[in-house]
């Protein structure tokens, strides 16, 4: 989550985050070796240890892309329309979205509609709450 955090403009940042994604799961070679997502649906109901990891890791993600709405809204890159109670929700989303990409990926859609599915996602930031 390095780049939400160096990347001046957080707008910037999460859309390069979704293009990073897309290339990622477009690269059979590395989609591959793309286990986390599979890991936290399959195991972590069944075992304790993974489902602390998956939820660790979530929250980090989480915690970062809130921080990153935080100073995007300060920035003026989001609405005020979004209010400090609506940005814990909003925070969730990117991180959740790009989990769904994973599996939307593994049926076989192609870039473009990975694509769609991140540009829609990335507007909602600009809708306001």
């Amino acid at each position: 989550m390095r780049i939400l955090e160096e990347s001046p403009s957080v707008r910037d940042a999460l859309t390069v985050m979704f293009e990073q994604t897309v290339d990622v799961l477009q690269e059979r070679e590395l989609f591959k070796e793309c286990f986390i997502v599979k890991s936290a649906v399959e195991q972590a109901p069944l075992d304790p240890e993974i489902a602390r990891i998956v939820d660790t890791s979530t929250a980090l993600l989480e915690d970062a892309h809130y921080r990153a709405l935080l100073r995007a809204r300060e920035q003026g890159e989001l609405p005020a329309a979004w209010p400090d109670g609506k940005l814990e929700p909003l925070a969730r989303y990117p991180h959740h979205t790009r989990m769904s990409l994973v599996f939307t990926a593994r049926s076989g859609v192609d870039r473009e509609t990975l694509r769609d599915i991140a540009r829609v996602t990335l507007s909602v930031l600009d809708a306001g709450a």
